[in-house]
């Protein structure tokens, strides 16, 4: 936690925003909140356990309510200077059950992230949660271009949390604290506003959006070309035909990325494209001119007409929680006429997941991509993923290197079904086919929309 003293740091100022009272910020489940004097008693019990201390760089063992309130009291002064900013982590039902916060250097616009969750707490994503709503307001609030965070090597977890957040590892400091008489080394993580993560965060705690679909967009056709997706297209379409209980003429995509599917099933279809990648949307144009584009979000577009089928394909997966998922669906089905069919095709349950490492690429015109992906869990107990692709970009005789990670969600069959048919859809799984595919090892969902 080292954002427990704030530093003195000359020359930094007090800017306008800090001379307003501290923001509160909102996520999915949690209330980030500046905390009060009145926070003392529960700050004493969670951070005084012993688990805490000895996992975290400055949190004291024993730690009585008296500390606390001092700890407190720097607060207010370490905002109004434009040093620090630390926030309550809230849940409704638990109250305090954490703290987080950015130890500020305005003059190199960097700051060091810091958190701790109370024991009962632990294992349920909420320091993840609460981080990536503190950096989203750190890049696009406080202006800063670097975010760095540390953790002991004896405490992974920590670092598990840093990875999730798209920060990226630079190193180990060889003993560099020393904790409780014994020299310590510290993982250093970071993640700069060059970053596309971090240059453009996403609403309400949504995780980074990766680079292939912003600044790497234009090279998708060289990553997937549409004709990888004849199969794939073939089989979508045949199960849509078979689950409505009309002819289909009229599909909606949510989703739909740089156009692939589309290519092929606007030979069927009347297609409308949805999309809020701009860049994605760009090479779907060039792709498929005669099909409607629309630049909109899966879980809020609305564009007040039905059609006879909606189709949502892997871009499902960057839904990370229930919540979003389940505002998806209900898209889906707002846009999706009586009789009609719904289908969703997500990579992964919970059931079938599987750690998997993939590469490919294609040449272009005067330019060509290889790729390497790398699908892991490194957290089993909340609902995401981690897909980390590397890029090897070919122009001419130059060639660069990219990571991008990619944080996508992972549900239990049993939730699709269950959140389809709360949204007014008979909904039923089905194994998913394709000759480059082992049996029975993916599975997609198709509905029908209820009614007359």
């Amino acid at each position: 936690m080292p954002f427990k003293n704030p530093r003195t740091l000359g020359g930094a100022g007090m800017s306008e925003l800090t001379k307003s009272p501290q923001p509160t910020l909102r996520t999915e489940r949690l209330v980030l909140r500046p905390f009060t004097i009145s926070d003392a008693a529960a700050v004493a019990r969670l951070a005084g356990a012993i688990e805490i201390a000895n996992t975290t760089l400055t949190v004291p063992h024993p730690y009585e309510p008296p500390m606390a309130e001092q700890w407190i009291a720097m607060h207010a002064p370490g905002w109004a200077s434009g040093e620090q900013v630390v926030y309550a982590i809230t849940r409704e039902g638990d109250g305090l059950v954490g703290a987080i916060g950015l130890v500020i250097d305005r003059i190199h616009r960097r700051a060091e992230l810091g958190y701790w969750v109370g024991v009962p707490y632990w294992n349920q994503g909420i320091a993840t949660e609460a981080a990536r709503a503190l950096i989203a307001f750190g890049f696009s609030t406080l202006d800063l271009n670097r975010i760095q965070a540390r953790h002991l090597t004896r405490n992974p977890s920590s670092g598990r949390v840093m990875a999730k957040l798209g920060m990226q590892f630079e190193g180990v400091q060889r003993q560099h604290v020393i904790k409780w008489g014994v020299p310590e080394d510290l993982v250093s993580y970071a993640i700069v506003r060059s970053d596309e993560a971090a240059a453009k965060p996403s609403k309400g705690g949504d995780p980074p959006v990766p680079l292939l679909y912003t600044e790497l967009a234009d090279w998708w056709p060289l990553l997937s070309t549409p004709s990888d997706y004849g199969e794939e297209a073939a089989f979508y379409r045949r199960h849509l035909n078979e689950a409505a209980t009309r002819p289909i003429e009229t599909v909606l995509e949510l989703g739909s990325g740089g156009g692939n599917n589309a290519s092929h099933l606007k030979q069927h279809f009347r297609m409308t494209l949805v999309d809020r990648a701009p860049g994605m949307l760009t090479v779907s144009r060039q792709l498929n001119p005669e099909c409607e584009h629309v630049d909109g979000d899966m879980r809020t577009v609305r564009l007040k007409r039905e059609f006879d089928a909606v189709f949502i394909h892997d871009a499902v997966c960057y839904l990370t929680t229930a919540e979003d998922v389940r505002r998806a669906i209900e898209t889906a089905v707002v846009h999706c006429r009586r009789g009609g069919a719904v289908l969703i095709a997500p990579d992964y349950t919970r059931e079938n997941f599987a750690p998997a490492t993939e590469h490919g690429g294609h040449d272009g015109d005067g330019r060509s991509l290889r790729y390497l992906d790398w699908t892991t869990d490194p957290d089993p107990t909340d609902t995401t993923y981690l897909v980390d692709m590397a890029y090897l970009l070919r122009e001419g005789d130059s060639t660069r290197v990219k990571w991008d990670r990619h944080v996508e969600g992972l549900f239990s069959r049993e939730d699709w079904l269950r959140w389809m048919a709360d949204a007014g859809l008979d909904a039923r799984g089905i194994p998913f086919e394709h000759s480059e595919v082992d049996p029975c090892t993916h599975e997609i969902f198709v509905g029908v929309k209820r009614g007359p």
